[in-house]
């Protein structure tokens, strides 16, 4: 995808997102940005469009190491936000799976607070959903998520249950969180994460002809049909579309970066 290839879309507020992979790689890949691949860059704007996010607020953030392959996750709060958002969410219950001193009583407290003595073993959700005869629960190991690392040293019990709500909020509501994933799950640490709002730059316009660039007016904002667009894909297993694909965009690089369904495939128009 050309660096100047531009992705626009709505937030969920109704403000106008543009992404280019010039300026994703400059100014939102934490890591080695030299090394992220222009499929890495791609797959990461459109898991953005997909999901309404904004990368420049720290809702979505892309890492890379060396030759590892890149890592997309989530902001901490995104989760939560969206569904309080969601008319069809009715709170949550969420806590602490501790084994007792002994070792023979498993307590599920609410909250996070471990008493000396306890072992943590997990955290555990409930998330209630209008229409639905029980909520929706799920629990979450601590041999499975802890690295033993950062706040997993100083805050575990917080962390297992953040890690339990996500798991919940995306059960409950998967077409709202499915393909998203937080930082605790991935394994990404805090210092990859950086907070603050990234100052989001002005994107130029890019015109088809000197003609056209000649005759816009000065500090012409973004055009519809720039150049570098082709009209649209659309998912044969859900119907979803998605307008204004780069046009050396390809099938693949949709399948890869969408979350519509359990089985993106997508078809360019």
């Amino acid at each position: 995808m050309a660096s100047n290839a531009l992705i626009a879309y709505k937030l969920d507020n109704g403000d106008d997102m543009n992404l280019t992979p010039g300026r994703v790689r400059e100014l939102l890949v934490n890591g080695d940005k030299d090394k992220v691949s222009d499929r890495e860059v791609t797959n990461f704007m459109m898991l953005c469009k997909a999901h309404r996010l904004n990368p420049f607020t720290r809702e979505a953030y892309l890492i890379k190491y060396g030759s590892s392959p890149a890592t997309m996750v989530v902001g901490k709060e995104v989760f939560t936000k969206r569904a309080q958002k969601n008319p069809r969410f009715k709170g949550f219950e969420a806590g602490v799976s501790v084994l007792s001193s002994d070792k023979t009583k498993l307590t599920r407290r609410d909250g996070s607070m471990v008493v000396e003595g306890e072992t943590l073993v997990g955290g555990w959700c409930r998330v209630y959903v209008d229409g639905y005869e029980n909520p929706m629960f799920d629990e979450v190991s601590m041999r499975e998520y802890s690295t033993g690392k950062s706040n997993w040293t100083s805050k575990p019990a917080t962390m297992i249950r953040k890690t339990a709500i996500v798991h919940a909020l995306r059960e409950a509501f998967p077409d709202e969180f499915g393909g998203l994933y937080d930082a605790v799950e991935m394994g990404v640490g805090e210092e990859d994460m950086p907070e603050g709002d990234v100052e989001q730059p002005r994107i130029e316009a890019v015109y088809e002809t000197a003609d056209e660039a000649s005759a816009a007016p000065d500090g012409a904002e973004e055009e519809k049909g720039l150049a570098g667009l082709a009209t649209e894909a659309v998912c044969a297993n859900c119907g979803n579309v998605v307008s204004e694909v780069a046009a050396d965009a390809t099938a693949q690089d949709l399948d890869a970066g969408m979350a519509c369904c359990e089985s993106p495939s997508y078809e360019l128009r």
